[in-house]
């Protein structure tokens, strides 16, 4: 989205979107291979959480190999051969190898050895350059409904999928890396910055099957330093490290270790209102330990937090909750999340009490995504603060993987939740011309009252973005 100086810049975050699950729901194609037949459901990993492009199942950070097959194929609005981070599309279901009248014939004419083979290593994926309408491509591309028994069915699976994958490769690495150029008026102060804002770096390790080892750092800047070594040398962290079992019967997982909890709408910008609300930002990781499944339509997590062992980190100790669903029909979704924690900074101690409910959709070209978070915060001895923030997010596509974008935030208090109000109009172009690049311009106006006094600060943000 946007940003100012300081309190009002776009930070990285291979934070979770979840406008992106929404709007390619319906398309099965954009996370595995056209024409799969599901497994019986104790087997089945398909899910639109957030675990079906992140290793992370509470969203952001690492894709997994189906995210990266979403964005090598299907985000980008061309195809440029030798770029390889940039695939061609799948070809449809009838024009793969593993096409069902050509497996019948398979399996009657080999034997025994070789279908074994067959299923261990897979069919040729058929890759294509047209860029067909994504309904060749979603639940009705074929006519097949039965459940096969899971030999067979690998045999739908190609040699490319990201189910092979995931079993073939037990190493799994990622980059994102944001640019920014800043022009803002803050009640008539006008500055300009051009920088690099922020990196981040993942790798994970799959020793044994199900068990992830991960570990993600993040190199943070700000505007002033536009030097490109400062990227790297001004502020570093560790994002999140953590163990996690998963692909375990009903698509559940549990993990330990430090990363951010699922708690209501994931946006890339660490300085909106929900951000500020809520002190959920580029910066936040916690202790924790977490279980939780998502059976294709239904998700549930649930998250102990416990406070660090260095002081100076965070000192939170409660639980989180999330429940929710996401639906292939509109790309449908809803989630609620609960936060309870309490915190002993320095003989001050501070509890946190929010709830949020978040929910979208995709109609033919537009997608839209809103929550509302109630925020409660009580420093024990002293004060109590609450404030309600309402966040609405507008994605129009006009061209492929090209949008024009709304957004609007409104909170009751100020960002500190103290005396006041603030709210946010933010609109522009995004484009992902090519896989694993986004170009944005936004345009924003953030309006304040605190303290009695009125402040307005005006931004244009241009913005690169590459990822993968």
């Amino acid at each position: 989205v946007f940003g100012l100086l300081g309190l009002a810049v776009l930070a990285l975050n291979l934070q979770a979107e979840p406008w992106m699950s929404s709007r390619f729901a319906q398309n099965c194609a954009t996370c595995h291979a056209p024409g799969r037949v599901n497994v019986e459901a104790k087997e089945r990993r398909c899910t639109l959480s957030c675990q079906g492009c992140h290793t992370n199942p509470n969203g952001g950070g690492l894709r997994n190999f189906y995210g990266k097959w979403a964005q090598s194929r299907w985000l980008n609005s061309t195809y440029i051969k030798g770029y390889d981070l940039n695939k061609k599309r799948p070809a449809v279901s009838g024009e793969q190898r593993y096409r069902p009248e050509r497996l019948k014939k398979f399996i009657a004419a080999k034997d025994k050895k070789v279908l074994k083979k067959a299923i261990a290593k897979g069919f040729a994926l058929v890759e294509t350059d047209a860029r067909l309408p994504e309904s060749e491509y979603d639940r009705r591309s074929t006519n097949e409904k039965q459940v096969e028994p899971l030999a067979l069915s690998r045999l739908r699976m190609p040699q490319d999928d990201p189910w092979r994958l995931r079993r073939e490769q037990p190493f799994n690495a990622g980059l994102d890396f944001r640019y920014f150029y800043l022009d803002t008026d803050t009640n008539g102060t006008k500055r300009k910055y051009s920088f690099p804002m922020a990196t981040d770096l993942a790798v994970s390790a799959e020793p044994v099957h199900k068990v992830n080892l991960v570990w993600e750092s993040r190199f943070l800047n700000s505007p002033s330093r536009v030097a490109w070594d400062e990227a790297y040398t001004t502020e570093s962290q560790v994002r999140s490290a953590y163990v996690m079992v998963d692909d375990l019967p009903y698509n559940s997982f549990a993990m330990y270790g430090i990363y951010r909890p699922m708690f209501g709408h994931y946006s890339a910008d660490h300085t909106s209102l929900f951000a500020s609300a809520t002190g959920l930002n580029s910066r936040s990781a916690y202790k924790s330990a977490s279980i939780g499944t998502a059976p294709n339509v239904p998700f549930v997590n649930l998250h102990y937090i416990k406070p660090m062992s260095n002081s100076a980190k965070n000192q939170d100790d409660g639980f989180v909750l999330n429940l929710g669903a996401r639906f292939v029909k509109f790309g449908a979704f809803f989630s609620g999340s609960y936060w309870d924690t309490k915190a002993d900074n320095f003989s001050v101690t501070t509890k946190r009490k929010m709830s949020s409910l978040t929910g979208g959709f995709t109609y033919k070209f537009w997608t839209f995504v809103g929550d509302v978070t109630q925020v409660g915060k009580q420093v024990v001895n002293s004060r109590k603060d609450k404030g309600t923030v309402w966040t609405f997010e507008n994605r129009f596509r006009f061209y492929e993987e090209n949008y024009f974008k709304v957004n609007y935030e409104t909170l009751n208090t100020d960002r500190t939740l103290q005396e006041g109000s603030a709210t946010s109009t933010a609109f522009g172009v995004s484009s992902f011309y090519i896989s694993s690049l986004e170009f944005e311009l936004l345009y924003r106006q953030l309006n304040e009252k605190t303290g009695g006094a009125n402040s307005k600060t005006k931004t244009t943000l241009a913005q690169i973005h590459f990822f993968f």
